[in-house]
């Protein structure tokens, strides 16, 4: 069978492509995770405007029902809840982005810086809460 068309001389391989070197994801990474790390630190003591009102409002509708005093001692945690659920997730994203960033890299910076404002924070909380927080765990 004769073929309509004719047949291309066979073309000789191309050499192989030279692969680039792979990139290095070492100082690259994390540069979102470091600045929301660093904003949910700087938010987290602010997150108490809406956790104080509720905190008052549960002492005060504990007071008025009559409620026994071991119920006053739930009211730090309401107070607290959400600015250490934020703290806890500025201190989860500081390190995933601490692990990814190169030594002197500003994700690093930022990271640490977070780590610091968090220290901060856990050290005001405990020198604020602490007659609270006897009196919650041992009565």
């Amino acid at each position: 069978m004769d073929d309509p068309q004719p047949h291309a001389p066979p073309q000789a391989p191309s050499p192989p492509q030279a692969q680039p070197p792979p990139r290095s994801t070492r100082g690259t990474g994390g540069t979102g995770l470091a600045t929301a790390s660093l904003v949910a630190a700087v938010l987290a003591p602010f997150t108490n405007v809406g956790t104080l009102p509720a905190g008052a409002l549960f002492n005060v509708a504990a007071y008025y029902l009559g409620a026994p005093t071991h119920v006053y001692r739930w009211q730090p945690l309401i107070v607290l809840g959400l600015p250490v659920l934020s703290g806890l997730l500025s201190v989860a994203l500081a390190l995933v982005s601490l692990k990814g960033a190169a030594p002197r890299s500003p994700n690093r910076a930022s990271a640490v810086a977070a780590l610091c404002i968090n220290a901060v924070i856990f050290i005001l909380g405990l020198f604020f809460t602490m007659p609270h927080l006897r009196y919650w765990l041992f009565g």
